[in-house]
């Protein structure tokens, strides 16, 4: 039978793609909810497909299964109530921009958006981007805030609103927890689905352009000195741990940095405020023994 499908038949076995995860999946899935604005069929169409598509392998099956289990779960009981109201205007949106630096270069961005949205329960033009994340641990707050791609895609689309007229007023990590439970019924949406969002003042927004704009005019200047290129930030190395996120972020969002500064730190040189008095001597207290 060997000889028969290989040599005659010329049947070959399919190599499984490398790529394929359950975030590709996901966001597929994901993609045909929003642009169908809805459609628990389109998806289903969509699982056919990927079925289809990827073979019934021993490496993309528990995966497929997986996915549709969880899109099953996010149509039926997560996204009907955390999605009232919600104006659908793009999904797996691509754009091009051409952005400024502080040194007048011009260098172009070039990104997807998951999703933007007219969240109607904050207002007419309480507009949202949001990104999907399928991972295995949710976000904390911190690591959100400090996360640059999201408001950045929010500042550039701002930056161009009176052109496209779609100011973004926030931005939304909208997460799907891919850990493999194996009592699947026993467990509820809250413990598979977490959204965190974010307001962005004009202020903020701006910052995060002046920021980027003068980490692409050091990039520039390195390769025309010919030097070693400035290393890309990376938020688990970078800001995760580091001990001057919260000033920092402050900054973005236009926020004086000296009070979370004077808080946690002190400078080098001068008075610590909190040892301003530690030469006082010290307070004998007498006690008289009865």
């Amino acid at each position: 039978m060997q000889w028969y499908l290989g040599s005659v038949m010329h049947w070959r076995a399919r190599e499984e793609p490398k790529y394929l995860t359950r975030g590709k999946l996901g966001h597929e899935c994901m993609s045909v909810w929003y642009r169908s604005r809805g459609n628990q069929d389109a998806v289903r169409m969509k699982y056919r497909e990927q079925f289809n598509q990827y073979g019934f392998t021993e490496h993309a099956l528990p995966m497929l299964a997986h996915i549709t289990w969880l899109m099953d779960m996010y149509m039926e009981f997560y996204s009907p109530v955390e999605d009232a109201g919600l104006i659908v205007e793009a999904a797996e949106e691509h754009f091009i921009i051409a952005l400024p630096t502080p040194k007048g270069r011009h260098y172009y961005l070039q990104g997807y958006v998951d999703l933007r949205a007219v969240d109607t329960k904050l207002g007419e033009n309480a507009r949202w981007i949001a990104d999907h994340k399928f991972t295995g641990k949710f976000w904390t707050p911190w690591e959100f805030e400090m996360d640059p791609q999201l408001p950045l895609y929010a500042a550039a689309y701002n930056h161009h609103a009176e052109v496209h007229g779609v100011p973004i007023h926030g931005v939304m990590i909208n997460q799907v927890n891919t850990y493999d439970y194996k009592k699947r019924d026993m467990v509820s949406p809250d413990k598979l689905f977490k959204r965190e969002i974010n307001f962005l003042t004009p202020i903020h927004l701006k910052n995060v352009l002046f920021e980027v704009g003068q980490a692409v005019d050091a990039m520039v200047e390195a390769r025309e000195r010919l030097t070693i290129q400035p290393p890309r930030r990376r938020l688990t190395r970078d800001c995760n741990r580091c001990w001057y996120r919260e000033p920092c972020l402050d900054g973005l969002k236009g926020y004086d940095m000296e009070q979370s500064l004077q808080t946690s730190f002190y400078q080098e040189g001068k008075e610590d405020p909190k040892l301003a008095y530690s030469d006082l001597p010290e307070v004998e207290f007498v006690t008289d023994n009865f």
